[in-house]
C-alpha cells in the first residue's frame, strides 16, 4: 500500500517586479495549513517557478510529477493557494480533477477558494471561468500590442534602438560594474536570486520619453 502525503503545490508565472507571493511563500502558508489540518501527516512539496498555468505549450514539470502521484494513489490531500494555480485551463482541471476522484481525493483545500468540491459544480464554474479571463487578457494585450505598433512605439521591453532612461555617464559606470559583478557571480555558480536580492540593479536616470 502506497504511503499516503499531503501534496502542496506551488506556482508562480514570471512576476518580474517580485510585487506576487512566490513558491516560498505558498510552500509556508501550506505547511502551517496542513501542521493544522492533518498533523504528522508527511508532506510533499510540489513546486513550478516563473511557469504558466494558461499555455498549451507550457510544460510544468512539478505539476507532472504530482499527477503520477496522485495516480499512483499517494495523495491523501491536496493543498493550493487557489484553483487556478493548479490549472489555468479547462479542459486541465477536468482531467486533474477525474485523476483525483478516482484516486479518493474528493477535495482540494486552498487558502482563498476554501475547501474545493472537486465533482461539484463550483470547481467546473471557477475552471471555465479562470480559462475565460485567460483568454479575455490575451484580447486585451494583443489589442494594446497593436495600439503601439500602429504608433511605432515599442511594447514591454523596448529593443533596439530604443532607450528607458539616460544615464549619466557615473550612473551608466555603476550599472556596467553591476553587470560585471553579475556576469563574474553566475560564472562562479552563485545562485543568482539571492544574489540579486544583495546586490540591486543600480537605479538612476532621467526618463526616455516618445518624442524623444
Amino acid at each position: 500500500m502506497a504511503t499516503k502525503y499531503v501534496y502542496i503545490y506551488c506556482r508562480i508565472s514570471a512576476d518580474q517586479q517580485g510585487r506576487a507571493e512566490g513558491v516560498q511563500a505558498q510552500e509556508k502558508w501550506g505547511r502551517d495549513y496542513a501542521a493544522g489540518q492533518w498533523p504528522g501527516v508527511l508532506i510533499k512539496v510540489f513546486a513550478d517557478n516563473d511557469l504558466s498555468a494558461a499555455k498549451d505549450d507550457v510544460v510544468r514539470p512539478d505539476f507532472e510529477k504530482m499527477r503520477e502521484g496522485i495516480r499512483r494513489g499517494e495523495c491523501a490531500h491536496l493543498w493550493a493557494v487557489e484553483q487556478s494555480r493548479l490549472t489555468r485551463r479547462e479542459p486541465e482541471w477536468f482531467s486533474l480533477s477525474a485523476d483525483l476522484i478516482k484516486s479518493g481525493v474528493t477535495e482540494v483545500h486552498t487558502r482563498r477558494n476554501g475547501v474545493i468540491d472537486v465533482e461539484g459544480v463550483v470547481a467546473g464554474i471557477m475552471a471555465v471561468l479562470g480559462a475565460y479571463e485567460v483568454k479575455q487578457l490575451r484580447k486585451r494585450l494583443n489589442d494594446k500590442l497593436g495600439e503601439l505598433a500602429h504608433e511605432g512605439r515599442p511594447h514591454g521591453h523596448a529593443g533596439f534602438p530604443y532607450r528607458h532612461r539616460t544615464l549619466t555617464a557615473q550612473q551608466q559606470q555603476r550599472l556596467d560594474e553591476w553587470w560585471q559583478a553579475r556576469d563574474e557571480a553566475r560564472q562562479r555558480g552563485e545562485d543568482m536570486r539571492k544574489w540579486k536580492e544583495a546586490n540591486p540593479r543600480p537605479a538612476g536616470g532621467a526618463p526616455v520619453l516618445d518624442s524623444q
